[in-house]
């Protein structure tokens, strides 16, 4: 078995179907691969729709919801693919990407490259963030406000989201969660996702760890997929303030840097945070939210 798709399905059974029907529409029968959907406690469980629609989807209900990094490894337990592909039920894949990334993770050139990805696309298929950078103290202090000085190194080699900015091939810090490629053997050494991120973060953490082994991450723009930010999260793709998203990718982040800097660095980062967001607040005219957001910074 060459690729795994995995899929974790969390309250959004409509957008899963159409991910999946992307992946048989796309993916050359020649090569041999699986689809493996884990479903986190939802609602409505999609088991009915697959079996109808897709019955060669390898089902597993996850008793409980415990976070996107834990359905996934629960997923890669049973997994039997030389490579894993993460899909979001948001992403849709718009070509034979599983193939071409299999013949990058193939090549000699590429023999330490762990994860891999391409372009993503908004729904009007305008470039949305599919890299991004480890945040640093550089990077903290330079999104407080002195990135004005500096906008397009900022926003291509010190932000934590990158949308692409140009069709070369290119080595990154992490390739986004919602869509990418990793090796099995590397999963089976190193271990999968972090299970104490229960969202955001967990593939961050991920590459991070990956590349004190001596790997990295490449994004290839010539393999576009669709990604529908947020639609496979509780939060939807409304832009309303949801206090529960918020609160999650605050935790994860301090998470991220006390496991990968230490709890010094997530305490010199959190005060930092916290003055990105004041900003951020005052330029949307927030109001009193700010107070919401900087109750749960300083919980996180």
């Amino acid at each position: 078995m060459e690729v795994s798709f995995i899929l974790v399905n969390y309250n959004t059974n409509a957008l899963l179907l159409k991910a999946i029907g992307a992946i048989y529409q796309f993916t050359d029968a020649a090569l041999s691969f699986e689809v493996l959907v884990v479903d986190n406690a939802s609602k409505e469980s999609p088991a009915t729709l697959l079996a109808q629609q897709f019955p060669q989807v390898i089902f597993i209900q996850s008793p409980a919801n415990k976070g996107f990094g834990a359905a996934n490894n629960l997923a890669m337990q049973k997994a039997k693919g030389n490579y894993f592909f993460f899909l979001n039920p948001d992403a849709f894949l718009l070509s034979d990407a599983a193939s071409f990334f299999v013949n990058k993770m193939k090549d000699s050139a590429y023999s330490n490259m762990a994860f891999c990805s391409g372009e993503l696309l908004n729904q009007a298929q305008q470039p949305n963030h599919c890299f991004g950078n480890f945040p640093s103290l550089f990077s903290g202090i330079s999104a407080c406000g002195l990135m004005l000085f500096y906008v397009s190194y900022f926003r291509k080699h010190l932000a934590l989201g990158v949308a692409n900015y140009d069709p070369l091939p290119k080595k990154v810090d992490y390739v986004s969660g919602a869509a990418f490629m990793v090796r099995a053997e590397l999963v089976k050494i190193y271990g999968g996702f972090d299970e104490a991120f229960f969202l955001y973060f967990e593939e961050t953490e991920w590459a991070y760890r990956l590349q004190q082994k001596g790997y990295y991450s490449m994004i290839f723009p010539d393999v576009k997929i669709i990604h529908i930010e947020g639609g496979s999260t509780e939060a939807g793709t409304n832009t309303v303030f949801n206090q529960r998203t918020f609160q999650l990718y605050a935790e994860s982040r301090q998470l991220f840097y006390k496991k990968t800097k230490g709890a010094f660095f997530a305490a010199i980062m959190k005060p930092l945070d916290m003055l990105q967001d004041l900003l951020r607040s005052i330029y949307h005219k927030e109001g009193n939210l700010f107070f919401t957001k900087l109750a749960i910074l300083w919980k996180a």
